[in-house]
């Protein structure tokens, strides 16, 4: 409403300073955002970081775009822009900058900590103010820099509440900056390909065009600009939501599906409606004499499907890390973009010909996307080969690995004759495997941490042709968020039972205690009921070494579980966990030795814990147990210590 306000009533002296400025403002600061606010809130939104610790992580880079933004502001306007533009009007741009860099970090995070409805009232409030203050200004004769107090003024407004509702903590988790950036300059990458998306029709016409073809093209890109604004919008608020859910692969490709389909119908009703009743819609708000963009907006309209597809999509490739699809799909969308849209300007200079190339750039930018989301579409990525294993639902990478190592043990591990004897299968899941999340340990040459590389190193021939895998458990920041959601119901409820029998855990300080443990577990051992489980030859005297030990008792006290751990900076290695004898008050032990692990290794600072069996012959009893407490298989790749830890997707 404020631009048709601003195009109907003011001078075009004031619209082009107004337009110039924040346009300008806006672009560059597209350009160069390094994509840390949304790296940040994912992972704040998937439980990996801290919220406080993301914000104080963030808040350098965001400071250096912002930076960058000022400096590009300034200095396109006084080299390119227009003469007319005054001092004061460009000052209150650089604070617009300043401010609007500075809000988008600090919205992500309300978004993120659950206070969607709020950050989404202080949007709509702002942009109640802007539109009833500046029909003010434009009403009593005010110019570009009267609208643009205003404009700074409703944004630091919004960002004061903002702080106020997330205040930075002193003395903050450590959370290194490096740690965003190594996923956000791939997001800015791909935030620097959309905007030439949507922008490189008006370059071209401009460049090439008429006079009039691109002041058509100006008013038609109003509605490109309303459906990709709308659009962002939509698909950012998913941001936390589907985060949250990345690490439950059935709950996030149902929830996929959803958000999926309704942006397909939305997205064919806005086609239908705007072919239909372009006319109308152009002519009515901007007048008669803007008839020739009517073709142009027909474009638009149906360019909103791919539009309104491709920001869900988008969502969905940042919450799983797949940042890499997002700057491959905005390259390939912006390239098809400029050279279909030169291309037809060249043979008819119209508003018609470059949208036509913006929207077969949005077309192809979706197909990128989705191609990256296909797992999603499958039926099964785990072919049925027809054997007695039933078919594994799931496109989860890590599932479809951990049900292929369950066959394998349920047929006896047979070796490489079970990779030869299904071949489609093999060929299907060692592709999978390049998709499993991948872990960079860099243990010191201390001795706990030079025992978890002599453990990461031992690797039989069959795990080296398939894969460097270990089945390792995530360590939450926050201990009380372990034993929550729907994959640990199991857990909750063994606990409870232990509890109800009176069990109880301890630390084991005393040298002599630890003996007395070890010689009950070795004994133990070498009469295991289960073949499978027995070690008749066995020394286990070195566990006496390792600094964390703990045991759960029975209420009478009989030591029930062992658990040895070997800690080194960030890694943890679970280097004994054995029951001392059978029963179900040991069955449940485990589970309560588990939690409190946990709860000790985020006090020591871990944030990995890994088992040294192999997650290709581990027997299928400890592999259930295992995926329920919550292990996954990954891969972990050895470095240096002092070089940069690291995970990657």
């Amino acid at each position: 409403m404020l631009v048709v306000l601003l195009a109907r009533e003011a001078s075009p002296n004031t619209v082009a300073v107004y337009g110039y400025l924040l346009g300008t403002a806006t672009l560059v600061a597209t350009f160069t955002d390094l994509g840390v606010a949304a790296v940040a809130g994912r992972e704040v939104a998937a439980g990996r970081l801290p919220a406080n610790g993301a914000l104080h992580a963030a808040l350098w880079p965001q400071a250096a775009s912002v930076a960058a933004a000022c400096v590009a502001t300034v200095a396109l306007t006084l080299l390119a822009g227009p003469d007319a533009v005054p001092g004061a009007a460009l000052a209150l741009t650089v604070a617009f900058v300043v401010i609007t860099g500075f809000l988008n970090l600090w919205a992500e995070m309300l978004r993120v900590t659950g206070r969607v409805v709020v950050e989404g009232g202080l949007q709509v409030a702002s942009a109640v103010a802007l539109m009833v203050g500046g029909v003010l200004v434009i009403r009593s004769g005010g110019d570009a820099t009267d609208l643009l107090v205003i404009v700074v003024l409703k944004e630091a407004v919004v960002l004061a509440v903002s702080v106020a509702l997330v205040r930075p903590r002193p003395r903050p988790e450590q959370v290194r900056s490096r740690r965003l950036l190594r996923q956000s300059l791939w997001l800015g990458v791909s935030s620097v390909g959309l905007v030439v998306l949507w922008r490189q029709g008006m370059v071209v016409i401009g460049a090439a065009g008429t006079l009039g073809a691109l002041a058509a093209y100006v008013v038609a890109s109003r509605f490109l600009d309303a459906g990709v604004t709308i659009a962002q919008t939509a698909g950012f608020g998913l941001v936390p939501g589907m985060s949250a859910l990345a690490s439950e692969p059935a709950a996030f490709r149902h929830e996929a599906h959803r958000y999926l389909g309704m942006a397909t119908l939305v997205g064919a009703g806005v086609a239908l409606i705007g072919v239909l009743a372009a006319r109308p819609i152009t002519v009515i708000p901007f007048g008669e004499r803007w008839g020739e963009a009517v073709p142009a907006v027909r474009v638009i309209a149906l360019a909103g499907l791919p539009i309104l597809v491709g920001y869900v999509a988008w969502t969905l490739l940042l919450a799983r890390r797949q940042v890499r699809w997002l700057a491959a799909g905005s390259a390939a969308g912006a390239v098809t973009g400029v050279a279909l849209s030169a291309a037809l300007v060249a043979w008819r200079p119209d508003a018609l010909s470059a949208m036509i190339g913006t929207a077969v750039g949005a077309a192809v930018l979706v197909a990128v996307l989705l191609a990256g989301l296909r797992d999603l579409f499958l039926p099964s990525a785990y072919p049925n080969d027809g054997t007695r294993s039933r078919r594994l639902r799931t496109t989860d990478p890590e599932a479809i690995v951990s049900h292929f190592f369950q066959d394998y043990v349920n047929r006896g591990k047979p070796g490489y004759s079970y990779l030869l004897r299904r071949p489609r299968q093999s060929l299907a899941v060692l592709i999978v495997l390049s998709r499993l999340t991948r872990l960079e340990a860099n243990p010191s040459y201390e001795f706990e941490g030079l025992v978890m590389r002599a453990a990461l190193s031992r690797r039989s021939a069959l795990r080296r042709v398939i894969a460097p895998v270990t089945s390792v458990l995530t360590l939450p920041h926050d201990p009380a968020g372990y034993e929550l959601g729907s994959s640990k119901q199991t857990l909750r409820r063994k606990v409870r039972c232990a509890r109800k029998l009176g069990v109880y855990w301890d630390k084991v300080e005393d040298s002599q205690e630890r003996r007395d443990l070890l010689q009950l577990a070795n004994s133990w051992e070498q009469i295991h009921p289960s073949e499978q489980y027995r070690n008749v030859e066995l020394d286990n005297t070195g566990l006496l070494n390792y600094r964390l030990w703990l045991v759960a008792y029975s209420g009478e006290g009989r030591a029930l579980v062992l658990a040895v751990v070997a800690v080194d900076n960030e890694w943890a290695f679970l280097r004994y966990f054995r029951t001392l004898g059978a029963g179900e008050d040991y069955s449940n032990a485990r589970y309560l030795v588990m939690l409190a692990l946990v709860r000790c290794l985020v006090g020591l600072g871990a944030r990995y814990l890994f088992d040294e069996s192999s997650p290709v012959g581990l027997p299928n009893g400890l592999r259930l147990y295992q995926r329920t407490v919550g292990f996954r298989t990954v891969r972990v790749r050895l470095t240096q210590p002092g070089a940069p830890r690291a995970q990657r997707h």
